[in-house]
């Protein structure tokens, strides 16, 4: 090969080179922690956050009944230790495993009662986790897997008189708590 051909062929190597180089792939957003004991009343993942206010959690059965409803004030303090993340399977579990995808995110769960077979639960969050969300998962303590529907909206900018940040209420205001209590 002429010093001219050896030349040209270094040049078209270097461009071919440059057009076909890898891409990076495009990082994935990743949220997640872990306990070796099962208690994650002090794990915090810090996933987006959602608008200060009374938010309210409606759990649905498959065929479509309501099961139960709560309630919770959500402000800077709770949010900053009991993100939307954190609420999801509760304080019990081993890990917690969360991640952005192009309809909203997916989720992994590992939880269960110490001394106990822990349940894994798979799901996935469509909405705005700033306003309003739904959470459809399955559970595998069933052949077929135990499905439920989850809804979270904001229904007020301002809690109700006599709860504050990080209040929760159950059975319908019958029981109150602090999701900040241990926190």
């Amino acid at each position: 090969m002429s010093p001219r051909n050896t030349e040209a062929a270094a040049a078209m190597m270097l461009l071919l080179a440059g057009v076909a180089a890898p891409t990076p792939a495009a990082t994935q957003e990743v949220f997640s922690a872990a306990s070796e004991t099962g208690d994650m009343t002090t794990a915090h993942i810090a996933g987006p956050k959602r608008n200060s206010g009374w938010w309210e959690f409606t759990d649905v059965a498959q065929n479509g009944d309501t099961l139960s409803k709560t309630h919770l004030c959500v402000g800077e303090k709770s949010e900053a230790v009991y993100s939307a993340f954190d609420q999801i399977s509760g304080s019990m579990c081993t890990s917690k495993r969360f991640e952005k995808t192009t309809k909203g995110y997916s989720y992994t769960t590992v939880c269960g009662v110490p001394g106990m077979t822990p349940t894994t639960t798979k799901g996935t969050i469509a909405g705005d986790i700033a306003t309003a969300y739904v959470m459809d998962e399955v559970k595998d303590i069933s052949v077929n897997g135990a499905r439920s529907r989850r809804t979270a909206k904001l229904i007020s900018a301002a809690c109700p008189a006599g709860y504050r940040d990080g209040d929760e209420s159950t059975m319908g205001g019958a029981l109150k708590a602090s999701v900040l209590s241990g926190r």
